[in-house]
C-alpha cells in the first residue's frame, strides 16, 4: 500500500482493533471488581461468539458476491 494507505491501515486497523479490545478487558474487570462474576462471564463469552457470528456472516456474503 502507499504511504497514505499503510498509516490509515495501521491507524484504524491496528489502532482500533487494540482499542476495541482493551475496553471489552476494561469493562470486565470492572465487574470483577464489583463481584459481578456471572455478567462479567456473559460480557467476555458474548463478546466473543458475537464476534465469531459476524466473521462467519462476512465469510458467507463475501463467498456469495466474490466467488
Amino acid at each position: 500500500p502507499t504511504p497514505e494507505g499503510l498509516r490509515l491501515a495501521i491507524g484504524v486497523g491496528f489502532i482500533g482493533a487494540y482499542t476495541t479490545f482493551s475496553t471489552l478487558e476494561y469493562e470486565t474487570h470492572a465487574l470483577l471488581e464489583t463481584g459481578e462474576f456471572t455478567a462479567a462471564l456473559a460480557n467476555v463469552l458474548g463478546s466473543v461468539v458475537a464476534g465469531m457470528l459476524a466473521v462467519r456472516g462476512g465469510v458467507l456474503l463475501a463467498r456469495q458476491w466474490i466467488v
